[in-house]
């Protein structure tokens, strides 16, 4: 029996939470991420992707990826549903790059896109949830190598590539994603958000205190609700993506909205002087559920008026700003978590829930507005 040689391969979604919407206002996919095993790794390694799992049409199309309806457990017969699953044309080498050391845990020598939407959208069911797989001992390669030929894709098309390596390419442990696909995703509705300062004076010592008046208004018909403090749960890219912010946003009224909303440079030399938000972590008492903190509604129509001083807390920022220079102020594009209803519609008469309605697209909270303005004593 031949030997065999274990390539590590993880099937990843690229959006978080794993939703494929039929009508493609996300880009949801899943990837197949490549990963050369620990041994030998000074040599390229080529792959001839034909008739193989690399094939990404073939592979449905013969099971090399299985689809599988979770709801009916049963595999989905991808010929009997109308998807035109045609194997690539032309032969096709891929080559895995040599290496001196293992990659970090999250980095790939290949990533392959599976493009769900165009291989086998017409056997996806909305308000089904399914699972992609592979069979970790059959990948279907017929020939690999190790070496530098710039010139294998020419010979595999004249059908004269040199020997395969005896070796069997195998997975090394099964894989699969799950994800949930529906007809559509609602759109987020329509706000807007006025911004403007006091004064273009703003005192080091704050007296007297220069405010920031924001004024937020639902535009639509219907009341929202927005998270406008901790983890944001709206759908997102999940791969090489950050992690969304979860500090207070412009609508937070307790405790008001953080700095690290906003963007001040130096209107000379575009210097930026608040740093980039993160995402911290989150901590949480128990497992009591969701509860209306951080929730803020928005009634149609009916501005939130939001006033604080300005650089109030932030001595370390005004330290750095010298009293010379002219800085803009504006509001940071950043999506919130959103819901159409009051917080009643979604608690009821519950004090807690386990889990926040959903998914939704993000609202993007941004403004035209900016002002400038400038330090004195």
């Amino acid at each position: 029996m031949a030997s065999q040689l274990a390539l590590y391969l993880h099937l990843d979604s690229t959006y978080g939470p794993a939703i494929l919407d039929l009508e493609g206002a996300v880009p949801y996919d899943i990837v197949l991420q490549v990963r050369r095993g620990a041994s030998d790794l000074t040599r390229p390694m080529n792959i001839l992707t034909d008739d193989s799992l690399f094939d990404i049409p073939h592979a449905f199309s013969k099971g090399l990826l299985k689809l599988i309806d979770l709801d009916s457990k049963e595999q989905v017969d991808l010929g009997s549903v109308g998807t035109s699953l045609k194997p690539t044309a032309n032969p096709k080498i891929i080559t895995l790059p040599p290496r001196t050391s293992r990659l970090p845990r999250f980095e790939y020598d290949l990533v392959i896109p599976l493009r769900l939407n165009a291989h086998i959208r017409p056997a996806l069911a909305p308000d089904h949830q399914y699972r992609v797989e592979l069979d970790p001992l059959e990948l279907g390669i017929k020939w690999w190598n190790y070496g530098d030929d710039a010139d294998l894709e020419l010979h595999a098309s004249n059908s004269s590539l040199p020997p395969s390596e005896s070796a069997k390419l195998v997975a090394s442990k099964p894989a699969h994603r799950d994800f949930s696909v529906v007809n559509s995703l609602p759109k987020p509705p329509s706000i807007s958000i006025s911004m403007s300062l006091s004064s273009n004076i703003v005192h080091r010592s704050k007296s007297p205190p220069t405010t920031l008046r924001a004024v937020i208004t639902n535009k639509g018909n219907r009341t929202i609700t927005l998270r406008s403090s901790g983890d944001q749960s709206f759908l997102g890219p999940s791969i090489g993506a950050e992690n969304t912010p979860n500090h207070h946003r412009i609508t937070s009224t307790k405790p008001p909205p953080s700095i690290d909303n906003f963007s001040i440079t130096k209107v000379s030399t575009n210097e930026e002087f608040i740093r980039k938000p993160i995402h911290t972590c989150s901590v949480t008492v128990g497992s009591g559920g969701r509860s209306r903190r951080g929730l803020t509604m928005l009634e149609p129509g009916v501005p939130l008026t939001q006033e604080f001083v300005l650089l109030e807390n932030a001595g370390a920022i005004i330290k750095a700003m010298g009293n010379d220079d002219e800085f803009r102020l504006r509001l940071r594009p950043l999506g919130v978590w959103w819901f159409a209803g009051t917080l009643d519609d979604m608690f009821g008469d519950q004090k807690t829930i386990m889990r926040m309605p959903g998914p939704c697209l993000p609202l993007i909270l941004q403004s035209d507005d900016e002002s400038q303005f400038r330090l004195e004593d």
